[in-house]
């Protein structure tokens, strides 16, 4: 056997085996088993309300996010989402209606695929969505709503770089809901406005349907940073769509395009 040949060979093995213990190291160092984050966005949001016209409104949103992740065989990760508009049509000078959301999830995803520095998974979701509207200048005497509790599907694709960052992709889908929409022809000329008739009302007509009747859509890209052993911060992409309705109820339509920075904590 020829000395000189093995030599060359075994030096390119060791050389391969190094980069591929590099990148374990790096893929292990950019996902902790606890990971918290909190974060602040910007949005474009659109809504279309045909119980009261219709008209698109449109505005600016600013939003509020929290995460907590935890690895291991699995990832479990909770989100919660605040978000703030006032939006208006094309023929409204300034924006006196009022939008509010509120979103919590809760993901359970299993590993499907490692190969070097990808990392996919996918599961099941759960997510409690409240979307509350209130339009003075068509209807100053109800507020409108696109309230839900669903089970749905997840994914999440990691990339790990060499230089201590990471790009996230996620999608999550509704598949089936327990939503509530107002009727769209009013029994009584002006809403109960205390705090107990306004909790009875977002929990009224609850209607049970799939995708035909009630979808959630939400499509996102994160690129994250390691700052040290304990930080790292991420600029992050989102899209979020939203339809209902019922037999008792028309169409309400949801569109939200937001950017947000993040904070997070390892």
């Amino acid at each position: 056997m020829n000395i000189k040949l093995i030599r060359p060979g075994l030096f390119c093995l060791i050389v391969l085996l190094s980069q591929a213990s590099i990148k374990a190291q790096v893929q292990e160092s950019m996902t902790p088993s606890k990971i918290k984050s909190f974060g602040l966005s910007g949005a474009h949001l659109q809504l279309k309300e045909e119980n009261l016209h219709p008209k698109v409104h449109g505005a600016l949103a600013a939003g509020l996010n929290y995460q907590s992740i935890k690895w291991g065989n699995s990832l479990r990760l909770f989100r919660l989402d605040l978000g703030y508009a006032r939006p208006k049509t094309y023929l409204e000078a300034v924006g006196y209606s009022v939008n509010a959301r509120i979103q919590a999830q809760y993901q359970y995803l299993w590993s499907i695929k490692k190969a070097n520095n990808w990392h996919y998974l996918s599961g099941a979701q759960a997510l409690a969505s409240y979307q509350i509207n209130y339009y003075p200048n068509w209807d100053d005497s109800h507020l409108y709503w696109a309230n839900q509790f669903n089970l749905g599907w997840a994914s999440r694709l990691c990339y790990f770089t060499e230089s201590k960052g990471s790009w996230i992709l996620s999608s999550s889908l509704s598949v089936l809901s327990l939503y509530s929409r107002p009727d769209a022809l009013r029994q009584y000329k002006i809403d109960d406005l205390s705090a107990s008739g306004i909790l009875s009302a977002l929990h009224s007509n609850m209607n049970l349907g799939s995708l035909n009747r009630n979808l959630n859509l939400s499509l996102a890209c994160e690129y994250r940073f390691k700052l040290s052993a304990k930080h790292a911060q991420s600029i992050g992409y989102r899209y979020c769509y939203q339809r209902s309705e019922s037999d008792i109820s028309r169409l309400f339509q949801s569109s939200v395009h937001s950017l947000s920075y993040n904070f997070y904590f390892l």
